[in-house]
């Protein structure tokens, strides 16, 4: 990238233009330690996430299941494409702008999980159809399939769009009745048969209620919610109408649906990063899953009487959300974070009472320091991705890669 410098004299007026080449300031990271990256800093653990992809990608292999990878919790493509080259079939967004921005990016299997209503949106769906080898959406309103198939039929899309029709699987979001669906499906295979320009491929749903359930409650709200898809998928092909896609799904119940038997596809992302909801709240560290998603702080306060440590990671880098809570030292098991304001993380001595250090722990723990750096794990990813522009790849805390994430064209 090349730069054009004004020279000023100290008098102010106006030299010569000196043209210089600037080398972009992120290339300069790769090959770094961590502890030289600028703070607060989102990390994503590549030996890490190569486990936890080969574990998600051998048990639905084994099952004949399609694996397909929610990309909210980071909105990388980079990233994404690393997992795609995994055994991932494609990514799950639930914006269009996400859609459009991975599309940008090479990615060309992109399944928009979610309802649009403007007219300007379905006219941006059916241009963006034109750039993939797929584009799958969620359909629970007949009037928003009839919308989707004439703004597509407008713009002479070749590759037509494949439809999904979303049921309400207990979660009490979007989502139809089973009834209902079969309404629905019947229609959008009206439409296929006589424009071409969608195409039916079947149901979908989401089992949002289930993450933070204990196990044996969780597998249970899994197999009613399963129940619900596989009831309309009987009744829509009772109809004569085949359900080719069965998707659903999510990290934290994706080891309950590999053994349901009515999935087609586990749509499964956060899994290949893991934080704390995951890996503890989610119980995903029983099925051998570890934490690759991470974020640099630097300590910037410490009282001298060493009852406290303050951080420069707040909820503006870490995010909030109650089914994650506050995030953990890495590698201090004898700190935990109390509290998170917008610029700040709070420390405290995790064997000490309301922060009060007894003549015992103070003997035996080194308080933190002024200046030194420390490696969180967040809650939840999905809350802290998005805050994000880069994401530093790392192997044993050395960056192997910087990548920008959507929020730079946000």
């Amino acid at each position: 990238m090349w730069v054009e410098l004004t020279c000023w004299s100290k008098s102010k007026e106006r030299g010569e233009i000196i043209r210089a080449q600037r080398q972009p300031e992120v290339d300069g990271f790769i090959g770094k330690h961590i502890h030289m990256l600028p703070t607060p800093a989102f990390l994503v653990d590549l030996d890490i996430v190569d486990h936890n992809t080969e574990l998600m990608a051998s048990r639905m292999c084994n099952k004949g299941i399609a694996w397909r990878i929610p990309c909210k919790g980071h909105r990388c493509a980079s990233l994404a494409k690393y997992i795609l080259e995994k055994g991932a079939c494609g990514v799950v967004l639930l914006t269009l702008a996400e859609a459009e921005a991975f599309a940008d990016e090479g990615i060309n299997d992109i399944y928009l999980a979610n309802q649009l209503y403007s007219q300007t949106d379905l006219e941006r769906l059916a241009v963006l159809a034109k750039r993939l080898k797929r584009l799958r959406v969620a359909i629970d309103s007949m009037d928003y399939l009839r919308d989707l198939a004439t703004a597509v039929e407008r713009w002479e899309i070749i590759t037509p769009i494949e439809i999904l029709v979303e049921l309400n699987v207990n979660h009490n979001r979007c989502g139809v009745t089973a009834e209902e669906a079969v309404e629905l499906a019947r229609t959008a295979k009206h439409i296929e048969l006589t424009t071409g320009s969608i195409i039916f491929a079947g149901i979908t749903g989401y089992e949002g209620h289930t993450p933070i359930l204990p196990p044996q409650e969780k597998t249970l709200a899994t197999k009613e919610s399963h129940n619900i898809l596989a009831k309309a998928k009987s009744a829509i092909e009772a109809e004569g109408i085949k359900v080719a896609v069965v998707s659903g799904g999510g990290s934290c119940n994706y080891i309950d649906c590999l053994e349901t038997g009515v999935l087609t596809e586990i749509q499964a992302g956060g899994g290949a990063l893991g934080d704390l909801l995951y890996c503890e709240t989610a119980n995903l560290k029983d099925h051998g899953h570890q934490v690759g998603a991470l974020i640099l702080a630097q300590m910037i306060s410490v009282p001298k009487d060493k009852t406290r440590a303050i951080g420069n990671a707040g909820f503006k880098a870490i995010g909030w959300h109650p089914f994650g809570g506050l995030p953990a030292p890495r590698d201090r098991k004898d700190l935990r974070v109390v509290g998170l304001s917008a610029e700040h993380t709070r420390f405290e001595w995790a064997g000490a009472d309301k922060g009060t250090l007894t003549d015992e722990i103070n003997q035996s723990l080194i308080p933190p320091q002024r200046g030194e750096k420390m490696v969180l794990i967040p809650g939840y990813t999905d809350a802290m991705g998005f805050l994000h522009r880069t994401i530093y790849a790392i192997r044993k805390d050395h960056v192997e890669a910087v990548w920008k994430t959507m929020a730079n064209k946000a």
